[in-house]
C-alpha cells in the first residue's frame, strides 16, 4: 500500500466536513490514511476492525460511520466488507501509466461485489475529469474500461442520437407568377404596336381640363 496520500487542506473549510461530529471527522481521517487503503481509495474491512483501530466501542464507531455514509463520504458493502472513499482518486490522480498498472494489483485485493465495479468506474471518471495525459487515459482504457465494459465519457457523448435536421421546404411554384408576367408582356407588346393612332385615341377621350372622360385612376386595377 502507498505510504503517502494527498489530502487537500481545504477539507478544514469544507461545509460538509465541518458539519460532522468530532468522532465522524476522526473516523474519516483514519479511513483516509489507513494503511490498508489501496491506491483506488478502497479496502476490505469491517466495523469491528475499525472500532479496534480507534479503540472505540462498536456503538461509537457505528454512529460516526453512519454520518459518513449519510453524507456520501464513504460507501460500504457490509456483506463483502468493502469500504470505498468515492472522492479519493479525485485528489490522488495517477501521474503516469505505472500508477494505473498498480491499480490492477489493488483491484485484485478487493472482494467481488457490485461496489467493486463502482470503484474502478469512478476512478476512471475522475482521471477523465482531471484531463490526465493521454498515456494514462490509454492505459486505463486498455486495462479496465474495455475488460469491464465501462463506457468512456467521450464514447457516451458519441452514442447520443444526433438530431436530424428537417430539410428546408422547396419553394412552391406560384401559378399566378407566370400568368402575371405574360400579361405584362402582352401590355408592352400592344403599347409598342399601337403607335400614333393609339395616342390620338387617348387624346380624343381626354376632356379640356386634362382628365380622362372615365375619371381619375383609383388603383383598383
Amino acid at each position: 500500500m502507498a505510504k503517502y496520500r494527498k489530502i487537500d487542506v481545504r477539507i478544514w473549510i469544507d461545509a460538509k466536513f465541518l458539519a460532522l461530529s468530532t468522532e465522524a471527522k476522526l473516523c474519516f481521517m483514519m479511513l483516509l490514511t489507513h494503511p490498508d487503503l489501496t491506491a483506488l481509495g478502497a479496502m476490505r474491512t469491517n466495523l469491528r476492525a475499525l472500532a479496534d483501530d480507534l479503540n472505540w466501542t462498536d456503538e461509537t464507531l457505528s454512529k460516526a460511520f453512519g454520518e459518513l455514509l449519510a453524507n456520501g463520504m464513504i460507501r460500504y458493502d457490509e456483506k463483502s466488507r468493502l469500504a470505498f472513499l468515492p472522492n479519493f482518486v479525485r485528489f490522488n490522480a495517477p501521474e503516469n501509466q505505472k500508477v494505473i498498472m498498480g491499480w490492477s494489483k489493488a483491484l485484485d485485493l478487493l472482494p467481488e461485489c457490485g461496489l467493486k465495479f463502482e470503484v474502478i468506474k469512478m476512478a476512471g471518471d475522475h482521471i477523465f475529469a482531471s484531463a490526465c495525459n493521454p498515456g494514462v487515459l490509454r492505459e486505463y482504457q486498455e486495462r479496465f474500461a474495455i475488460p469491464f465494459g465501462i463506457p468512456l465519457p467521450n464514447q457516451e457523448q458519441e452514442q447520443e442520437p444526433k438530431q436530424k435536421q428537417k430539410p428546408e421546404p422547396e419553394p412552391e411554384d406560384n401559378p399566378f407568377q407566370g400568368k402575371k408576367a405574360a400579361e405584362q408582356n402582352f401590355v408592352h407588346e400592344n403599347e409598342g404596336s399601337a403607335g400614333p393612332a393609339a395616342a390620338g385615341n387617348a387624346d380624343a377621350n381626354r376632356d379640356d381640363d386634362g382628365w380622362d372622360s372615365i375619371g381619375p385612376s383609383t388603383g383598383a386595377i
